[in-house]
């Protein structure tokens, strides 16, 4: 079944306006078995079909915004833009998505396993980052490796991750605003990417 979270806000919707299936699909203009279908998760409405739900529960058409296929891309977007919140503080490139994931994920189907592969990056990258600052520590002092001191080896590394981490955001926000499946590598899998949760 599609989209359960979508069939059961309809659902409640029409049921706290004092509607029957029947008055819903009179007053929107679609049939009575699109209605029941689109309440028992059988299909997803989408679009113009949206547009009559909203206009004849009398609701903002933006209450559905979210679970729309632009609104399921534009989740599944902010999630990656947020992993830029590294550059502020570098553990914040994964908290601030699995905030975003962890309140949303029972409304987009499509979510987790994308906001699984982000979250794994950021954790994986975070946990780089940490060994290289700590790199410099234990390392010895006369470590020279292509004529440059631990110092500016580390500060090197340091650049190449950031770089690196800001590449894959960029590229992927793109790619799940245009409905894109997103990748991200190098990645130690901290959560299953298999299914939706």
């Amino acid at each position: 079944m599609k989209n359960m979270y979508l069939a059961d806000k309809i659902k409640t919707l029409r049921t706290k306006a004092g509607m029957s299936q029947e008055q819903l699909a009179e007053r929107s203009q679609l049939s009575l078995r699109t209605v029941q279908r689109i309440e028992n998760g059988e299909t997803t409405a989408r679009g113009d079909t949206l547009k009559r739900i909203a206009a004849a529960l009398d609701i903002p058409a933006g209450e559905f915004l979210e679970y729309s296929d632009g609104g399921n891309n534009r989740l599944i977007g902010l999630v990656n833009v947020s992993a830029l919140s590294f550059l502020v503080f570098p553990f914040l490139g994964f908290i601030i998505p699995f905030l975003i994931w962890s309140l949303n994920r029972h409304k987009v189907q499509e979510l987790t396993p994308a906001a699984h592969k982000v979250l794994n990056f950021q954790i994986t990258w975070t946990f780089l980052l940490v060994f290289i600052f700590n790199f410099q520590l234990w390392f010895p002092s006369n470590l020279n490796i292509v004529n440059l001191g631990r110092t500016e080896m580390m500060l090197l590394s340091i650049f190449g991750l950031y770089v690196l981490n800001l590449v894959l955001i960029l590229i992927n926000t793109t790619r799940s605003f245009s409905g894109k499946r997103v990748f991200y590598q190098p990645a130690i899998t901290f959560f299953k990417q298999g299914r939706a949760m």
